[in-house]
């Protein structure tokens, strides 16, 4: 797929410990582009911003790009809560 996007991460879920967030983030940045097949930059709430995830679609169909994203963000956060991130 021939594809790019912008995913911001905001701390909803991940709780009030900055280390586990930056750790969340890190984690999400070395893995996402391999689990969806295109480029993804991943960036991150302040926090003081809304604290939701963003996409943004930047080439491709927005709607299958916006779906691959979630997907795997999806099974990423199980896999962190379950402890087999590193």
């Amino acid at each position: 797929m021939s594809a790019k996007a912008v995913l911001t991460l905001g701390r909803d879920g991940v709780g009030d410990d900055e280390g586990g967030f930056e750790g969340w983030v890190s984690w999400v940045t070395s893995d996402i582009d391999e689990r969806v097949g295109f480029e993804v930059e991943v960036d991150s709430r302040a926090p003081r911003d809304v604290q939701s995830d963003a996409i943004a679609v930047l080439s491709g169909d927005r709607e299958v790009v916006e779906q691959t994203i979630r997907d795997a963000l999806t099974r990423l956060w199980d896999e962190w809560c379950q402890g087999d991130a590193p």
